[in-house]
């Protein structure tokens, strides 16, 4: 994985035979060696914080901060059945979005929201995120290509229990429908 923070940090997570090391690169030059595989085991996906550091998450549902030294880790995967991680981004407002095998994730603020299916998607699986030049949210997941307004969407962010009308287009729309095997 690799990013750039907007203080032309170059963050990469690298792998070194069993271990794994989160690096920021300044003007070409190793600035900062982290081994990772105590804190954030299985570490994949990289976003860079808007305000400073990186953002970091594992296959298996760690998220992790990086910034100034520190590492703060928070745990999405709460137990229970296998989880697994697809991708990891940062919006405008700082909010850390992570697609992932049991819907799309959150964090902001000290907390994170689940969007899945309690909330109106046809499926959990959500395997990438996209947002639209309108403010609009694109879902890849298991079961199509989900469309979520911009105003649908902010109604959940202010209350996460919301129900929210989906577009799915699927097979006979001509979107590729992936089973969880296909993608792994």
């Amino acid at each position: 994985a690799i990013a750039e923070d907007h203080n032309g940090n170059i963050w990469a997570i690298v792998a070194a035979t069993d271990r794994i090391h989160l690096l920021r690169i300044k003007a070409r030059r190793v600035e900062e060696d982290t081994p990772l595989e105590k804190s954030i085991p299985h570490s994949a996906y990289l976003a860079a914080d808007r305000d400073a550091g990186v953002w970091i998450a594992s296959e298996s549902g760690s998220l992790a901060r990086y910034r100034n030294g520190h590492m703060e880790v928070v745990q999405l995967n709460t137990g229970g059945s296998v989880f697994r991680t697809y991708s990891l981004s940062v919006d405008s407002e700082n909010a850390v979005w992570a697609t992932t095998n049991k819907g799309l994730y959150r964090w902001t603020e000290g907390h994170f929201s689940v969007l899945d299916s309690t909330n109106g998607l046809p499926c959990d699986s959500i395997y990438s995120m996209i947002k639209d030049t309108y403010g609009s949210v694109w879902l890849y997941a298991r079961c199509g290509l989900l469309k979520i307004t911009a105003s649908d969407l902010a109604t959940w962010t202010e209350v996460p229990q919301s129900k929210l009308p989906v577009k799915t287009l699927g097979l006979l729309d001509g979107a590729q429908v992936l089973t969880q095997n296909d993608f792994q």
